[in-house]
């Protein structure tokens, strides 16, 4: 291939790259604004509430990161009973460290906002979580039409 081929692939993937990000901050701003609106929280209380709960969506995001991981180079069809069960105590000990750390989590904000708007902020996730399904759903059936 030419040289200006390869530098043409190379742009596509950086600005593909680059919308995803921009995707994705779009997304989190929502999301941060969905949660902000649902809790009403003081300025003091925002203060200490959001580095904690960027703290754990950070370390939940590692371990979905890692769980993807490991089910990419899994070949399923082909796993031997060994690696099956090597697979299942990876997954029981993932699934663990999600509830530790969820349990930490809580403990940290019960320091920071009443167990009530812990529970808003769990119904806050869920909701923007279902409005983020709907709106995919939504712009499915829009490119569907569009076809």
């Amino acid at each position: 291939m030419k040289k200006s081929t390869y530098i043409f692939i190379l742009a596509l993937c950086f600005s593909l790259v680059s919308f995803a990000q921009q995707n994705r901050e779009k997304i989190n701003a929502l999301k941060i604004a969905h949660i902000t609106q649902e809790l009403d929280l003081t300025s003091n209380q925002a203060q200490k509430f959001w580095p904690i709960y960027n703290a754990y969506e950070s370390k939940t995001a590692e371990l979905r990161q890692a769980e993807g991981a490991a089910n990419r180079k899994t070949d399923f069809k082909n796993i031997s009973e060994t690696d099956s069960k090597k697979f299942i105590e990876n997954m029981l000990k993932m699934e663990a460290e999600r509830t530790s750390l969820q349990k930490k989590f809580i403990t940290e904000l019960y320091n920071v906002i009443s167990a009530k708007k812990i529970i808003i902020l769990i119904q806050a996730e869920r909701s923007f979580k279902l409005k983020m399904i709907e709106e995919y759903k939504g712009r499915l059936k829009n490119r569907k039409g569009r076809s």
